[in-house]
Formats: structure tokens, C-alpha cells, sequence
């Protein structure tokens, strides 16, 4: 096992080709697994499970020097306070998808109430959302495939 910057376990090194190989491996299988469960609050329809991840995403990736720890709530949803909009072309260029491609999944997004438009057009993913029991539902799904990937990884010996 290598260790971290941090002191903590790292990655294999670069020269260890198969552990390599393993981690992208099942890093890849996380990725997919992820995005299966998000598309299937969006009836299958992976293009809007990503655009809405990646919404949700940036809606709370900001500041990181704001106290983080007052802003979440203790079932772990950070509060709409410390969360911020984002825009459409934002999330265009997130994902490296047309803007007009994106607009089209964020009004369906609107339209089915996973997202709200704020008065300068621009978007977030709210805490109500997130607690919506069929996105949490998700969210524990995803949980399991992460927790079933830290196995893999501990027992193969890469952390």
C-alpha cells in the first residue's frame, strides 16, 4: 500500500500497471453505476441524469473557506443558504454539451421540479430536492456502490 500526500493510504504508483488498471477499473464502474442510478429518476435518460448531477454538484462546491460545518443539517443536506446558482452555459461547459442540448434537459428539469430558475435565469438544486425521497433513495444506492468500491479496493490491497 502507498501512501498519500496527506500521510493517508494513495494511489498505486504509476510503474504498478495492474493496480492501475484496477482502479480505473472500478472507478469507471462507479461512474456508470452512479449515473444508472440518477437516470433512473429521469425514466433512463442518462444525458439529463448528468446534467442534473452536475447541477447539484455545483450548486454546493463554492467557497470552501465558508464554515462548511454550520451549513449542513444534521441528515447531512447542505442548507439553500450556502448553496449557489449556477447557469446553463455553466453547465454546458461542465460537461462539453451543447447549450441549447443543455437548456432543453434544465426546462424538463424546471418542469418536473428537480430544479428551480431564479429570477436572473440562472439555477440550483435546493435542499428540498435533495431530500425528495426518491433522490435520496438514490443517494443511498450510490452510497452502496462507493462502499462496494472502497472493498474492492481495501481487500485488493491499493488502500
Amino acid at each position: 500500500m502507498t501512501q498519500g500526500p496527506d500521510g493517508g493510504p494513495g494511489l498505486p504508483p504509476v510503474s504498478d500497471v495492474r493496480g492501475s488498471r484496477l482502479v480505473s477499473r472500478v472507478a469507471v464502474d462507479f461512474v456508470l453505476r452512479g449515473v444508472g442510478e440518477a437516470a433512473q429518476l429521469f425514466d433512463g435518460d442518462m444525458a439529463r441524469a448528468m446534467i442534473f448531477m452536475t447541477l447539484a454538484q455545483a450548486s454546493v462546491v463554492g467557497d470552501r473557506k465558508a464554515s462548511h460545518e454550520a451549513a449542513i443539517y444534521s441528515d447531512g443536506v447542505i442548507s439553500n443558504a450556502q448553496r449557489r446558482p449556477v447557469s446553463t452555459m455553466a453547465v454546458a461547459n461542465a460537461l462539453s454539451m451543447p447549450r441549447e442540448t443543455v437548456r432543453r434537459h434544465v426546462n424538463a428539469l424546471v418542469e418536473m421540479g428537480y430544479c428551480v430558475r431564479l429570477a436572473d435565469r440562472r439555477l440550483m438544486v435546493t435542499e428540498d430536492v435533495i431530500r425528495r425521497p426518491e433522490v435520496t433513495e438514490t443517494i443511498h444506492r450510490t452510497m452502496q456502490h462507493f462502499r462496494r468500491l472502497l472493498d474492492l479496493l481495501k481487500r485488493e490491497q491499493i488502500i
